[in-house]
């Protein structure tokens, strides 16, 4: 589609953010792909309708579903997870985030269960209070009497009571078509909020879908969301950590309990154990010493095994993973483990986006911004390795192009082939890093230049890296190191003067550092600065050793009567050279 009825040959249509979604459907609060057939293109780029009446929609006015915020993803999407994993807190943020609406289905469900379940009890008392009337009248007759019984009679509202005490007890499982019912209805009422020309608002799920069983029940009622985003737990632990923080109370005095109980019965074996040898008869006269000697091994062992057991709770707490590591935690783990074979049964039966968002140790902010990266990512622009088939479409996109200034300039074959293969990497679309990594320049503020052999194409633009590991940081989140509103910063000048010596290196590149507002640094003197501070003195340059050399006996008599001076005035050098060198580094440092 991007190469037909293009206006030039290397100039073909582009793709948009909307992909292979209508941008109508989108519009209208829908995620609906298009169709080839209804495929157009406007501007540079191309787009897909879904339908021959979102087709004439978009040639009408197709600004009216391209102006910003567009594409942004309808917010229909659940958002579920283990116990204490985050999903209420998740959900409130993203639907902050696109103003939708947050659906609890509990609190939904808990006025609709509380109706039935009074109906429920009414019934029951209706029942038991007629049948103990019945009950009661035929014991009055067996027994010859002559009052009446009514519903006011102790004996029938002593087994009404009963009845209605039995079946408050009596565990009553909600139904899944009863949430399908009262979610339908919900999401109708808020679709009916608005009825403008701006799409319905959109809706976020609070843990629900939990199983097989309900999921099934949305997708016969029509109603599913767009996305389905799973808050698991990996190696961190965080959500036993929760659960323990949760229900430390509970836990801390079943351990404790525990403990206790091992002793005891610790104790209680021992002592039997006791009982047991010293009633054994002993020939040998040595033997009742050893007997004597020996409990205070099983002591000693027992008080270690103790200390350990009790210091078997604490230390746990501390080890990187925030709970004990002990019985009373298998509880929770059967509740993860429960959820964990609950959503692996789940992703077979969902036919809509899903996806998994590690917790780990991070903020909910970090989350939320994981979580709307996922749900983004199909109205985002790919990107990937330039490979085989992108380099042999420019070829050929490259000699439709030279063939036809060819047959328009007539110029001869041979230096057309030359021109050819000189244009082939010369006319690339280059990004806008041009040939310097984009990654090093994001990271490290540098220019890097590289060649064409570690490439990727982002926006029909090709982007040169300087090694393997920036082009697959570059594919993870390419929107990270191109320019989106403003062009790319440029990186702080770094000038290197080299020349002889006198030619001027120094002045041109102190007054060179004061017009630009740079740092000017001289290597010589940072590098006697260094010096100075282990040899207190500067070294001289090589010319300047030798003539010294030279001149040495003509000087020293007045050497020897300006030595006071001269070691007075270079105190004073170093002191004001290590002074200024200082005063630079701060500055550089400050920088």
């Amino acid at each position: 589609m991007s190469a037909s009825r293009s206006v030039a040959p290397g100039f073909k249509w582009k793709r948009s953010r909307w992909g292979c979604n209508c941008p109508v459907a989108l519009k209208e609060g829908k995620i609906i792909p298009g169709k080839p057939e209804f495929c157009l293109g406007f501007q540079d780029k191309f787009y897909i309708l879904s339908s021959q009446e979102a087709y004439q929609k978009f040639v009408t006015n197709p600004r009216r579903y391209l102006l910003p915020p567009m594409p942004r993803p309808h917010c229909k999407v659940s958002i579920i997870g283990p116990p204490l994993s985050g999903k209420s807190t998740i959900s409130q943020l993203l639907a902050q985030h696109y103003s939708a609406v947050l659906v609890d289905v509990e609190e939904l469900l808990q006025p609709v269960l509380e109706a039935q379940e009074q109906e429920r009890i009414d019934r029951i008392k209706e029942e038991t209070t007629q049948a103990a009337v019945e009950k009661i009248k035929r014991q009055m007759e067996s027994d010859e009497g002559q009052k009446s019984v009514t519903e006011d009679h102790p004996e029938v509202q002593a087994l009404v009571l009963s009845a209605v005490e039995e079946a408050k007890k009596a565990k009553w499982s909600q139904s899944d078509h009863l949430c399908a019912t009262v979610l339908q209805r919900h999401i109708k009422e808020i679709e009916k909020s608005t009825s403008d020309d701006e799409g319905t608002p959109g809706w976020v799920l609070d843990n629900f879908p939990p199983n097989v069983s309900q999921v099934d029940v949305l997708q016969e009622a029509g109603i599913q969301p767009d996305t389905i985003i799973c808050l698991t737990d990996g190696d961190d632990h965080q959500v036993l950590k929760r659960l323990y923080e949760a229900n430390k109370e509970t836990v801390d005095r079943a351990i404790m309990r525990r403990i206790q109980e091992e002793k005891i019965q610790k104790e209680n074996q021992d002592l039997t154990q006791k009982e047991q040898e010293f009633e054994v008869p002993s020939a040998l006269k040595t033997v009742p010493e050893e007997i004597e000697e020996n409990p205070e091994i099983p002591n000693t062992a027992e008080n270690g095994k103790t200390k350990n057991e009790s210091q078997a709770v604490v230390p746990q707490d501390h080890l990187g993973l925030g709970y004990p590591d002990c019985p009373e935690m298998n509880e929770y783990k059967l509740l993860l483990k429960h959820f964990v074979a609950e959503w692996e049964k789940m992703q077979f039966a969902l036919n809509v986006t899903h996806c998994e968002v590690n917790i780990g140790k991070k903020s909910p902010g970090e989350l939320l911004q994981e979580v709307l990266q996922h749900m983004e990512k199909p109205f985002c622009y790919e990107s990937w390795e330039l490979s085989a088939e992108d380099l042999e479409e420019e070829s050929e996109e490259m000699n439709a192009l030279n063939e036809q200034e060819r047959g328009e300039d007539s110029i001869s074959e041979s230096f057309s082939a030359e021109e050819e293969e000189v244009d082939t990497t010369a006319q690339r679309t280059l990004g806008d890093t041009q040939h310097f990594c984009p990654v090093a320049l994001q990271t490290h503020n540098v220019l890097w230049p590289c060649g064409d052999q570690i490439a990727a194409k982002y926006r029909e633009k090709i982007y040169y890296f300087s090694s393997q590991e920036a082009k697959d940081l570059f594919l993870q989140n390419p929107a990270k190191f191109v320019s989106q509103t403003v062009p790319l910063k440029p990186p702080a000048l770094r000038i290197f003067m080299l020349g002889t010596r006198g030619s001027g290196k120094t002045t041109q590149g102190a007054w060179l550092a004061q017009q630009l507002g740079l740092f000017h640094i001289q290597f010589r003197e940072q590098l006697q600065m260094l010096i100075m501070a282990k040899t207190k003195r500067q070294v001289p340059k090589t010319d300047e050793l030798v003539s010294l050399e030279d001149n040495s006996e003509d000087l020293d008599a007045k050497i020897k009567e300006a030595q006071g001076m001269e070691d007075t005035s270079a105190n004073d050098n170093d002191c004001e050279v290590g002074c200024t060198m200082k005063c630079k580094c701060a500055n550089i440092s400050s920088y």
